[in-house]
């Protein structure tokens, strides 16, 4: 509680509009990574349905120039 007051009063005395209050580093609760099965699921679903419209697409775009 001394140490806070001390750091207003310096704030308060100089021209300063903020205070930086640095907390002592503490070990996260939980670690945190990344999830490798959904970073491999969401991209095999993405390149799944990137492929279906382009064949969809292709398909499309003959019909139209055999139409023509």
């Amino acid at each position: 509680l001394k140490q806070l007051a001390d750091q207003y009063k310096v704030s308060a005395n100089e021209g300063f509009r903020s205070i930086y209050i640095i907390e002592a580093a503490t070990p996260a609760l939980m670690k945190s990574r990344p999830v490798r099965w959904m970073i491999v699921a969401f991209t095999v679903i993405g390149a799944f349905l990137f492929s279906a419209l382009a064949a969809v697409l292709l398909e499309n775009f003959k019909h139209i120039k055999t139409a023509a």
